[in-house]
């Protein structure tokens, strides 16, 4: 009897021992309250380019503690930093794998849309906190532009000019100059020697020999017979009245006046006392 008495206050003695959470007199939690994780926001915006969705994925698709979307004018980045973890680029887009824009090239990754912010490269540690946003910078990819003139000339007296492509012919060269002739546009060289037309308005699109092309320019001359007015009771003229002068042509520049002209006949034109000498462009000028 004695034993069983002895046993059974041992029982009620350890059941009364048990540690009861919340309950007063019991021991405190051991387990701690999670730290939030530091997030940094990291946008890229392709500024004119495109993003490659597919090369993009597979590009951060290794990145750990990054949570990655990609679209096809911007990419954004959420970095979480644990352990205090500075943030850092990671690995910027390359043209044309990741980013490409037609007739440019990619300059960099800036904090402004020009070269005029400060330049991130690919593991660069970021200097700012909260978020950046980085854009693509890009420079239009040139030609060089050889011109034969032809006779013509320039005001630069240049006949060599560096052009951004997608740039028009007229927009980006300047219109040459040639007396008496007008300009009338550009060929271009081909492989095997031989020259075609290009429209002003055509965008340059690669490197070229150009040479210009010119239209002789055309004139309207008034012919005067010219009779001599002083004196004039004294100076016969046969027949009388005198035939009326040819009037106006339509001339060619470098066409000479009397290939154009029609020489007065001296029985029917030329007055007593007078020899034609030829056309001038003054009444009192020397013949030309």
């Amino acid at each position: 009897m004695f034993k069983k008495i002895l046993s059974l206050i041992l029982s009620v003695s350890l059941v009364l021992s048990v540690a009861v959470p919340g309950v007063a007199g019991a021991p405190p939690s051991t387990t701690p309250t999670p730290t939030p994780v530091p997030k940094f926001e990291l946008t890229l915006e392709a500024n004119g380019g495109e993003f490659d969705k597919t090369n993009c994925e597979g590009l951060y698709k290794s990145e750990t503690n990054t949570t990655t979307q990609v679209f096809t004018n911007t990419i954004i980045k959420t970095l979480s930093l644990p352990n205090d973890a500075k943030p850092s680029c990671g690995t910027l887009p390359e043209s044309p794998t990741h980013i490409k824009r037609e007739g440019y090239t990619l300059q960099g990754w800036y904090t402004t849309k020009d070269t005029s912010g400060t330049q991130y490269k690919s593991g660069d540690l970021i200097k700012v906190s909260g978020s950046l946003t980085l854009y693509a910078v890009w420079k239009p990819i040139t030609h060089t532009i050889k011109l034969e003139l032809d006779g013509g000339t320039l005001p630069d007296g240049k006949t060599e000019y560096v052009v951004d492509n997608g740039a028009t012919y007229k927009d980006a060269l300047p219109t040459p100059e040639k007396k008496g002739h007008t300009f009338t546009g550009w060929e271009k060289k081909s492989v095997d020697g031989s020259y075609a037309s290009v429209s002003l308005t055509d965008p340059i699109e690669e490197p070229a020999e150009l040479k210009a092309t010119w239209k002789k320019n055309t004139y309207t001359v008034s012919y005067d017979y010219n009779y001599p007015q002083n004196d004039k009771d004294t100076i016969v003229i046969t027949p009388s009245p005198a035939p009326a002068a040819p009037g106006t042509k339509t001339v060619t520049f470098g066409e000479k006046y009397g290939d154009a002209a029609t020489t007065p006949s001296k029985d029917e034109v030329w007055p007593v006392g007078y020899t034609f000498d030829g056309w001038a462009t003054a009444k009192t000028a020397t013949s030309t």
